[in-house]
């Protein structure tokens, strides 16, 4: 876990949201983000741990972000698509709410 305590800052520091690549730190720049079911509800120290070893073995980014009708942060393994419609089809497979457009910034709410 090479990693673990520079994501460890990052999510520290940017408390709002954040996504980067576990390997790289680099932040998503283009597509949608959409996480991953076997990390929902991953919170605190022990929700970082998990959602990191997730990412790495899967290849994808780690994300977290502070819920402001509940003040919980979650962190989440995150897949970024280039394609909407693949994006919708991953986020209702995996059982979310919505996905995030990193080229815009805009969350987007999946309709069931």
């Amino acid at each position: 876990m090479k990693n673990f305590d520079r994501v460890l800052e990052v999510s520290k520091k940017y408390f709002l949201g954040f996504t980067i690549h576990p390997e790289t730190l680099e932040k998503p720049k283009k597509g949608y983000g959409v996480s991953l079911l076997e990390t929902q509800n991953c919170f605190g120290i022990e929700g970082l741990k998990k959602a990191y070893q997730v990412a790495l073995e899967r290849n994808c980014y780690i994300g977290g972000w502070r819920n402001p009708k509940n003040s919980k942060y979650y962190y989440d393994a995150t897949v970024v698509v280039e394609d909407y419609d693949e994006a919708i089809r991953l986020a209702k497979e995996n059982k979310q709410l919505a996905i995030y457009n990193y080229t815009t910034g805009e969350t987007i709410t999946i309709e069931e």
